[in-house]
């Protein structure tokens, strides 16, 4: 999933006056008083800025000059590794705001600095942070903390309980698997016999074999491609196992091929507000369970109800529904080091997390464990002890993402597809993502 978060212009007004007087309120002296200092922030562009960082900054350090270096302005135009290191040497920012692949290349690099003994100093624990967060920062940086985020995302399973009530089926659990997710979801379909045209499970945007298929395998910690190696992965039994289930799940009806049809423009798939709704089957009551971001169940006319996201069945502590997204760091000769650091303590402070609780405005939850008291969710709390999967380090290698991946997807699909529709086997479907996969795969592949 990818992350989702921005204000609306009346959002921002309303919140304003909230958010400077929690600020003022309770920030100690040390993080209010600048005075004249400057910072270069390196980030992907100043949009981004605007849209994830600049309001909150602001308000915590007014008397901050703030320089920003965009990495990439244009989010439709791929940075090689190479050209995006090159341009913080060039640069020599102060303060780096990241996402989580390029925090994996800048701590490969040797670009960042160990912020421990920094957060010793300021009298932070890594006890006070949400553990995966901590857990992923440093699995990037070989051990060693690299660098923080200042918020993460997770998803839920939010479940119709009104159908469930209907077809007197018990309702979700916490710490289900997702193969156990479907073969409830399976219940419905039997039930009814397909008539009713309910399915057992269904998630907007990502319903199509390809994304069920990888968000299955990433929950199992596998993957369909080997960048680093430039090799399909998919000839295994295990691939074939989950690739069949796949496919007896669509052709019983648990789940559905039922699509939401996006217009693009400028080379940008978009969705106006008929495509949504058109396409929404579990908001509009036709799906027992979904899998969306916490925050998104507010939404809906029914009563639903939410439990933890499916966990991996090798480890039911870790799911695939949490995402770090971001990360922050300080370069090594960074000028301002200091305020860097200011920046960085301040976005994962306590303060933040009243910030985050109060707005509630589904960004994200704060990294600090204290959010879990302020936001007043048993949900939250549990969605804290879960741990992401620690999924193989998947490096792009030489591969141009934007070129493979759609025709990829394109094809994992059309094969499935067939196969769904008794036209394949799964053995020849298998076989032909491989071939053709791996010729996708070479010519995407850029040359040294």
């Amino acid at each position: 999933m990818r992350k989702i978060r921005g204000y609306s212009g009346a959002l921002l007004a309303v919140t304003a006056l909230f958010f400077m007087g929690l600020l003022s309120g309770c920030m100690g002296d040390d993080e209010g008083e600048q005075g004249e200092k400057s910072l270069k922030i390196a980030i992907s562009s100043k949009d981004y800025y605007e849209f994830a960082y600049k309001d909150y900054i602001e308000a915590a350090f007014p008397e901050l000059k703030v320089e920003l270096i965009e990495l990439e302005p244009d989010y439709q135009v791929q940075v090689s590794d190479d050209d995006y290191i090159e341009a913080i040497e060039k640069e020599k920012p102060d303060l780096i705001l990241t996402s989580s692949y390029r925090y994996e290349l800048l701590t490969e690099r040797g670009i960042l600095t160990d912020l421990s003994v920094r957060m010793a100093d300021s009298g932070m624990k890594e006890d006070d942070f949400y553990p995966g967060m901590i857990e992923w920062m440093k699995r990037s940086g070989d051990g060693k903390l690299y660098g923080l985020a200042p918020d993460f995302q997770s998803s839920a399973l939010y479940y119709n309980a009104d159908l469930f009530e209907k077809y007197g089926i018990d309702p979700p659990q916490d710490g289900m698997t997702l193969a156990e997710v479907y073969q409830l979801g399976s219940r419905f379909v039997e039930q009814s016999g397909g008539k009713e045209g309910v399915v057992g499970f269904y998630q907007q945007y990502i319903n199509q074999p390809y994304d069920m298929l990888d968000s299955f395998g990433s929950n199992e910690g596998l993957r369909m491609v080997d960048f680093a190696k430039g090799r399909i992965t998919m000839d295994t039994p295990l691939w074939r196992d989950t690739l069949q289930t796949m496919i007896n799940l669509y052709k019983n009806g648990t789940l559905t091929l039922n699509r939401t049809k996006g217009e693009v423009i400028d080379g940008v798939v978009t969705y106006g507000k008929e495509a949504v709704e058109a396409g929404d089957l579990f908001g509009k009551g036709k799906a027992a369970m979904t899998v969306v971001y916490y925050n998104d169940g507010v939404r809906y006319k029914f009563k639903a109800g939410a439990v933890t996201p499916p966990v991996s069945s090798s480890d039911r502590s870790r799911t695939n529904s949490i995402y770090v997204f971001e990360a922050m760091g300080i370069p090594a000769g960074s000028a301002n080091a200091a305020a860097a650091w200011d920046v960085i303590r301040f976005m994962t402070s306590d303060h933040m997390a009243k910030v985050r609780a109060g707005l509630n405005s589904g960004e994200g939850f704060s990294v600090r464990r204290t959010y879990t008291e302020y936001m007043q969710d048993p949900l939250i709390g549990k969605l804290f002890e879960l741990m992401p999967v620690q999924s193989p380090r998947n490096s792009r290698g030489n591969v141009d993402i934007q070129k493979f991946n759609p025709l990829f997807n394109e094809l994992v699909n059309r094969e499935v597809e067939a196969a769904i529709l008794g036209e394949k086997s799964t053995d020849e479907v298998i076989r032909t993502i491989h071939k053709e996969g791996q010729a996708l795969l070479d010519a995407a592949t850029l040359k040294n």
